[in-house]
């Protein structure tokens, strides 16, 4: 089994990443920072050339619209391709952010916000722009840092937004991409 090379925009997300992956899928697996968005699609396209695969280049969407989120996944599938068309690799955007794997968690974020007034608007809002609403909520607390946040998080809530939508989708790829007889078809 390869080791399977995971690019993402900023160190809080290799953060809810490793924490979101499995121990079991989480071995053998790289993280890599591109430092922003603007960089993933180099930084994968680099590490292809320079290692080879799988390659899974995670992304936020920037976008409530599934299909803007599609088009914006496909040019970068295309873009790794291009350079390495017959090495796994794979792409996940998540829609709108990646902090969107805590709010499809319902009772781990209603736990978690507890005793907060207007929680459905919270919610709501949070299917929106889930960084806001978490970096909000987290400056409440006495430990407003997001990564502390997470960091607290029991295994039971880990389980829990591993069942979410997105979550189940995005930790699919990353088996298929841990496999080398499936990864070849992860589009």
């Amino acid at each position: 089994m390869s080791a399977l090379t995971i690019v993402v925009e900023g160190p809080f997300d290799a953060a809810v990443l490793r924490k979101l992956i499995p121990e079991s899928l989480n071995s053998e697996t790289r993280y890599f920072a591109a430092g922003g968005r603007s960089s993933l699609t180099t930084i994968g396209r680099n590490i292809l050339v320079q290692e080879g695969g799988p390659v899974l280049v995670v992304k936020d969407a920037d976008t409530t619209s599934p299909e803007l989120a599609e088009e914006s996944r496909a040019l970068t599938m295309a873009a790794l391709r291009s350079i390495a068309p017959h090495q796994p690799v794979g792409v996940f955007a998540f829609i709108p952010e990646i902090e969107i794997v805590f709010i499809e968690a319902a009772p781990v974020i209603k736990r978690l916000l507890n005793g907060a007034s207007h929680m459905n608007e919270i919610l709501e809002r949070g299917r929106v722009t889930p960084k806001a609403v978490l970096a909000e909520r987290a400056s409440q607390r006495a430990r407003p840092d997001l990564t502390t946040w997470i960091e607290g998080l029991s295994r039971g809530d880990w389980e829990a937004i591993r069942a979410g939508a997105q979550a189940s989708k995005f930790l699919a790829i990353v088996e298929s991409l841990r496999n080398p007889a499936v990864a070849q078809t992860v589009a």
